[in-house]
């Protein structure tokens, strides 16, 4: 349901957005909920969440209903959960992979595609090293220190880090390398000038849907 929601939500940016800007506006919210997560709503989760108002709930509720109250109970878990599912998906799926069909021709492809797919799977080994690094530091923490909360900035913090390079290099790439590829296949900028550009037709995700179902 939640991708679904994401689909619909990203169609409507496509549509009001440059390409560019969808990055941005794609990326950023996740960041800005992880590390408010951390920093903000994970210490003061018991203010947070309504634990009082859920068992009033609940002593009226058939016992079916105690996994939605569960979610609505630790809500900011839940919407964690759901973004840090989403991650993956949004960011590596679908924008990276749109990113890289943007600015990569078809020959290119070929030859740098699985190199990506490399890359994506060294950089697991890397991950992985690194949240081990930070498991071993929750032995070092006196008794009745919240461990969970050191493990969670410093996995967080990693991911805003990441993430900041994330979108400088995206920043950097539309600058110097998105636009400019007349100009290196040796394209005179007159030639380029008397291409009628093609106007993009903006549709609805009904009408995408729709668009893609009568395609042959």
């Amino acid at each position: 349901i939640h991708l679904q929601g994401f689909t619909a939500v990203y169609a409507s940016l496509c549509d009001r957005l440059e390409q560019k800007n969808v990055f941005y506006a794609c990326v950023i919210p996740f960041l800005t909920f992880f590390a408010a997560f951390a920093l903000v709503i994970y210490p003061n989760n018991g203010f947070l969440h309504p634990h009082a108002f859920v068992d009033k709930i609940a002593a009226v509720l058939p016992a079916g209903f105690a996994a939605p109250l569960a979610i609505v109970r630790n809500w900011s878990f839940a919407m964690f959960y759901v973004l840090a599912e989403m991650w993956g998906s949004v960011v590596t799926s679908l924008l990276f992979w749109g990113f890289a069909n943007e600015i990569t021709t078809v020959e290119e492809a070929k030859k740098y595609y699985p190199l990506f797919g490399m890359g994506a799977n060294v950089a697991l080994i890397f991950s992985g090293q690194y949240v081990r690094w930070v498991s071993t530091l929750r032995g070092s923490l006196p008794p009745g220190a919240d461990s969970w909360a050191l493990s969670l900035r410093y996995l967080m913090g990693a991911v805003c880090a990441s993430g900041g390079v994330l979108l400088g290099t995206y920043s950097w790439m539309q600058r110097n390398i998105v636009g400019k590829g007349d100009a290196a296949d040796g394209k005179a900028p007159t030639d380029q000038a008397k291409k009628p550009k093609k106007k993009r037709v903006k549709m609805s995700l009904g009408e995408s849907a729709k668009f893609l179902m009568n395609s042959k």
